[in-house]
């Protein structure tokens, strides 16, 4: 799935849905779920973009249940990935968090709005090794109408999780801790 406001712009929207994404809405989660597909939801979205630190490695997670809703509403298992090195191909501009102003403008616009630079100050990464690695599957049950602490209690299962993934397979050259907010 994808952020809504790409599927705003005529051709980036051809080729978003020419590569099977959809944008990021319940009805898309449900329809591609029946059909028994599956699919990868970035839960961190723009308010993650404004955590990017040197000093620690920053996820925005706690405050997505609707995800976690979703997921037990269709009985999908729930597999943590984290990507090393993604944090570290940009530098951004400006003070980084996700209640600055520039990230609830952003919010608010439903795009972000990141001034960032690479290699020379331009838009072009700098080197970095980046590492994919999967963390183990939270099994969901299936439940039409899940409670606050049926969704709670899994989430804190996908966090203890997204936390073990990235202790137990983080990279020689990743020093910073994992700030789970």
């Amino acid at each position: 799935t994808g952020a809504d406001i790409v599927f705003m712009f005529p051709v980036m929207r051809h080729v978003m849905a020419w590569i099977g994404t959809n944008p990021a809405k319940r009805t898309n989660i449900t329809k591609i779920l029946s059909r028994g597909d599956h699919l990868a939801i970035i839960p961190g979205g723009i308010a993650e973009m404004y955590l990017m630190n040197p000093d620690t490695e920053g996820i925005f997670l706690r405050k997505r249940q609707n995800t976690v809703k979703a997921a037990i509403q269709e009985g999908a298992d729930i597999i943590p990935v984290f990507f090393f090195g993604n944090t570290r191909i940009f530098s951004t501009v400006g003070k980084n968090s996700s209640d600055s102003f520039m990230s609830k403008i952003s919010r608010k616009l439903r795009a972000s709005i990141v001034l960032f630079f690479g290699r020379h100050f331009l838009p072009v990464p700098f080197r970095h090794p980046i590492r994919m690695v999967t963390g183990r599957v939270v099994e969901v049950t299936k439940k039409e109408f899940p409670s606050e602490e049926e969704i709670n209690a899994v989430m804190e299962k996908v966090i203890a999780s997204v936390q073990e993934l990235y202790d137990s397979k983080k990279p020689e050259w990743e020093d910073r801790p994992l700030v789970i907010s």
